[in-house]
């Protein structure tokens, strides 16, 4: 409320012409007084003027407050309540709030023997909605695997693979949705350890899965070890790997088709200060070829590799690290020219790459969610591929990431994020973050639903005279104590609808459009806040044109306005002043839908800039000048594409009014009438009411779906058929709309899958092994939305030994 009066007191009236408007009874001009709305958390709602003595009937829509993980809210009228106004008045919206239901929200996981996946489900209401997010926390380590589903069915659960013998944690947390509370869970499972072998030779490594451990140093000569197809598990036992290999690595993954090569390393030695170390002094430590593979490094150490410490040269290659070091290496990762290569880094540390930490090429993708790259010549080149980043920190380089590319560059994501990348510094000293090549206009995301926490720090480096004004993109506010700008030549600028961009110009007109709104008399209301970076101590001159651009015909124009009210919630981001607001209430001679065009004047060159615009419905008595009858065109009708929301098929406009359908939700062909007002004639010199056609077009059907990998006991399928639901071998990440039909393309005979249920029959007999199938998908659409187009993909079904 305090917030509310401080804005009234600063309001000043702004009239832009000395039109007499007939209120009341037409016996004069009544005294008009300023009504503000306020919502419950002090943003203004709506202006209006409701005549002296006269109690204020609110014209905006109905204020609303979304719901919190506890609580839905229903908006239950002002404070204080509504009477007559005697002179400028302000009103807060108040809400009643209702307690949501308890999900009776429940967590399980089983115990499991290493190598089995670990499946953990959630119990809810048949009708629950939102996502179940679960953390899974090794207690030995305290790594952490983070994962997500969608809630359906009173259930939902998420398989965490390549789990090590040991105790593990699991907090779970339920979202909530408009009926039922956020929740919190947990529990506890238990990964059995297996035999495990000894391995004595010492110029040699095995040659069949199974679990091993090294019992002394191992020297390859100038040999490699090919990982035998299968899952392999290697415990480094503080023991070294050597080669001198110049054509090729210490270590490869190489796989067929229909086979999967895995491999597991760690060190668990705790006795002195040795680690477990892989060197080649020639080539690669480890590269992962042709075929599905996957290299999971939960300790240890890759050091002092001539090339890389690990390649990933192929689609369907993944490298996961979950601890260790990989250090001394020309470049540290290198995720070669594949699409789906891809590394994620979970924990563990890139260090004194010689060269590059991570290197990435086109199509490739690595995701930093946790752990250190540091001490290298660049920490991370992105400049063809996506880098993804949620925690972790980048520093120490002599330059910490590099990115050029339009189409990918660089996205945080997550929940409550601690991003840095600071303390990267060249040879000369300076700061040396994060480079951005403005010339390919790259991005910097920042993923919808990610919080960034106050402990991040991302310092944007930037080099030329180039304005850079589409650098960085985000769906939320950029705060200044996060985003910096290395160069004190540039300055890190925010708008509020949450983009920010960077500039090397000191003269800069930062500002938003709040509200443009109808006053329901003749006159509308525009409320924002400018200042000039270069002159933060002086107010703005700001000018308002209503139903087209300045200069442009038919633009009603008027006078400045000077944006010199109070802000302090803009002063609170920007630290530039809180007098930089502007409010004023324009009468207009203009009716119906138009546009209006909000304008800044730079207090240095006095150019102007445009600073937003709105579209708003003008209501009210025609204004009491003596017209001829004038000329207006007919209205169009417009083509629509359905978007869920109610548009306008045929826009209000001057001198006619509208009747029959004018707006509509649905999909579908519709038709208004617009019959002229009094003094006007279309501009065919005809008077007789127009009917206008116009439709709303079936909009686009989005169907998203990715592949899975679904295990099958060849004890059970030697028995009888089994039978997996869709959700085992298909996530669909978009379900689009319409019923969905499956349709086989290629496979193993003895795999099917339903055409409308999409459930996935694996017949009786089917030996071990791995099995691609191929399917077609599609959603029908329904009366808003057209048929998808067929999505194909391809699953996989691994009948195993357990």
């Amino acid at each position: 409320m305090l917030m509310a009066v401080m804005m009234i007191v600063a309001l000043t009236p702004f009239m832009a012409h000395a039109y007499e408007y007939p209120w009341g009874d037409g016996s004069g001009a009544e005294i008009m007084e300023f009504i503000y709305f306020f919502d419950a958390d002090g943003s203004l709602l709506h202006i209006q003027r409701t005549a002296h003595g006269q109690i204020p009937v609110y014209n905006g829509e109905t204020p609303t407050k979304p719901s919190d993980a506890n609580y839905t809210y229903t908006f239950a009228g002002w404070d204080p309540e509504l009477k007559p106004a005697e002179g400028p008045m302000s009103y807060t919206a108040t809400y009643t709030r209702t307690e949501k239901k308890d999900p009776g929200f429940s967590v399980s996981a089983n115990s499991i023997t290493y190598g089995e996946d670990a499946t953990i489900s959630a119990t809810l209401p048949n009708d629950a909605t939102g996502s179940f997010q679960v953390t899974v926390v090794e207690d030995s380590t305290g790594n952490e695997r983070k994962e997500a589903a969608e809630v359906k069915n009173g259930g939902a659960e998420v398989v965490v693979h390549n789990l090590l013998a040991g105790e593990y944690t699991v907090t779970a947390v339920y979202s909530g949705d408009e009926q039922y509370k956020q929740k919190t869970g947990g529990t506890t499972f238990t990964v059995s350890p297996v035999l495990v072998t000894e391995w004595t030779d010492e110029h040699s490594l095995p040659n069949s899965p199974g679990n091993y451990k090294l019992t002394k140093n191992v020297n390859l000569g100038s040999s490699c070890w090919q990982v035998p197809v299968g899952k392999t598990s290697l415990n480094l036992n503080g023991k070294s790997i050597i080669t001198s290999n110049d054509d090729g690595a210490a270590i490869v993954l190489r796989a067929e088709e229909n086979q999967n090569c895995t491999l597991n390393v760690f060190d668990d030695n705790t006795t002195g200060e040795s680690v477990g170390t892989i060197t080649n002094t020639r080539e690669d430590g480890v590269r992962l070829e042709t075929g599905p593979t996957t290299f999971n490094m939960y300790g240890g150490r890759i050091a002092d590799c001539d090339d890389y410490g690990v390649q990933i040269k192929k689609p369907e290659a993944v490298f996961n690290m979950y601890g260790g070091e990989i250090s001394g290496c020309w470049t540290g990762v290198s995720l070669s020219n594949s699409a789906g290569a891809g590394f994620n880094m979970y924990n563990g540390k890139i260090s004194s790459s010689t060269s590059t930490g991570v290197k990435m090429y086109e199509n490739t993708e690595f995701t930093l969610y946790n752990g250190e790259i540091s001490g290298s010549q660049l920490g991370v080149d992105a400049s063809e591929g996506t880098f993804r980043m949620e925690n972790g920190l980048i520093t120490n380089n002599k330059q910490g990431v590099k990115t050029a590319s339009a189409t990918t560059g660089i996205i945080l994501q997550g929940n409550n994020i601690i991003p840095k990348i600071e303390g990267n510094k060249g040879d000369d000293n300076k700061n040396n973050n994060l480079y951005i090549d403005r010339t390919n206009g790259l991005k910097l995301r920042v993923k919808e639903g990610t919080t960034i926490s106050g402990e991040a720090r991302i310092g944007i480096t930037t080099e030329g005279t180039d304005d850079f004004t589409d650098g960085l993109y985000g769906t939320i506010p950029w705060q200044s104590d996060i985003f910096f700008s290395d160069n004190p030549d540039y300055y890190v600028c925010y708008i509020s609808d949450g983009e920010a961009y960077l500039d090397s110009s000191l003269e800069k007109l930062v500002g938003c459009v709040d509200v443009v709104d109808d006053c329901h008399d003749g006159s509308i209301v525009v409320h924002g806040w400018v200042f000039d970076m270069a002159y933060q101590q002086y107010p703005v001159g700001v000018y308002v044109y209503i139903g087209g651009e300045a200069g442009s015909s038919g633009a009603e124009a008027h006078d400045e306005i000077k944006a010199n009210s109070q802000r302090s919630d803009v002063d609170n981001v920007h630290h530039c002043g809180d007098h930089h607001g502007f409010t004023a209430v324009i009468p207009t001679d203009k009716r119906g839908e138009q546009t209006v065009y909000i304008y800044a004047k730079y207090i240095g060159s006095g150019k102007t800039e445009l600073i937003g615009s709105k579209t708003v419905t003008i209501t009210g008595p025609t204004p009491a000048l003596t017209q001829d009858p004038t000329k207006v065109a007919v209205p169009g009708g417009r083509t629509l594409i359905y978007n869920s929301k109610a548009q306008t098929g045929v826009a209000s406009g001057k001198g006619y009014t509208l009747s029959g359908t004018k707006s509509a939700t649905k999909a579908g062909s519709y038709q208004a009438k617009a019959t002229l007002k009094e003094g006007y004639v279309w501009k065919d010199g005809t008077t007789a009411a127009k009917t206008i056609k116009w439709k709303i077009n079936k909009a686009a059907n989005t169907l998203r779906i990715k592949a899975r990998t679904a295990n099958v006991k060849y004890s059970a399928v030697k028995k009888k058929n089994q039978v997996l639901g869709v959700t085992k071998v298909l996530t669909i990440t978009n379900k689009g709309q319409g019923a969905k039909t499956y349709i086989k393309k290629s496979g193993n005979a003895k795999i099917t899958i339903a055409k409308t249920t999409g459930k996935v029959t694996v017949k009786k007999g089917l030996k071990k092994g791995t099995y691609k199938v191929k399917v077609k998908v599609k959603a029908a659409g329904n009366a808003n939305y057209k048929a998808s187009a067929w999505k194909t993909v391809t699953f996989k079904i691994k009948v195993t030994a357990k």
